[in-house]
């Protein structure tokens, strides 16, 4: 079984989005990556976190350690502005 660790990339309430206030990097990515992780595990695939808290704040490398042994590590953002919508 393939092996996939999601990475949820920014913690708390941070990058907040400078054209739209309301949206919050960290708040969308991490329910994204637990919409992923969902679909993913519904497909056959194993999936691991590197967080179980969204408030937790972790170094980078210690998120990318925490993949090792998967076949797969996604580290989700979206540095989306209202200027790169399409």
């Amino acid at each position: 079984m393939k092996r996939i660790c999601l990475d949820a990339g920014h913690y708390g309430k941070v990058n907040v989005c400078p054209d739209i206030p309301e949206y919050y990097e960290s708040e969308r990515m991490w329910d994204l990556h637990l919409l992923l992780k969902k679909k993913l595990e519904a497909y056959g695939f194993e999936v691991i976190t590197t967080r179980t808290d969204q408030t937790a704040d972790m170094a980078l490398t210690q998120r990318g350690r925490t993949a090792a042994g998967c076949d797969l590590f996604i580290s989700m953002h979206s540095n989306a502005t209202a200027g790169y919508i399409m």
